[in-house]
């Protein structure tokens, strides 16, 4: 979701560096399996499962007000998903997302 990096965002140019890098090995996005470094991690909420965790929080040293999204499977042998986006992605995924539950609902309901 973030292949458009700007200095103006706030992201310090060493750090800046590293998430392009991290991109070309990942194919373009912030959504990897495993955090950059300089980048931390300050998880607001979580939701367990039997399985699996989700989990979303505050994103230290990339940017101002940059959030994540983690998906983390507890059985298997598998490291976690981590999408880190801006405020408005943020909004968008979760608008789509609405859109959908309560589209599903109104056709139950029709």
């Amino acid at each position: 979701m973030r292949a458009d990096y700007d200095i103006d965002q706030g992201i310090p140019p060493e750090l800046l560096g590293a998430l392009k890098e991290h991109d070309r090995k990942v194919g373009g996005e912030m959504i990897n399996r495993a955090k950059p470094e300089g980048i931390e991690l300050e998880e607001i909420s979580r939701q367990p499962y039997a399985d699996s965790v989700l989990s979303a929080g505050l994103v230290g040293g990339c940017g101002p007000d940059t959030v994540y999204l983690r998906f983390e499977r507890l059985a298997e042998d598998e490291e976690p998903t981590t999408i880190l986006m801006r405020p408005d992605e943020a909004l968008a995924v979760t608008w789509l997302l609405c859109g959908v539950l309560w589209s599903e609902r109104i056709r139950d309901i029709a």
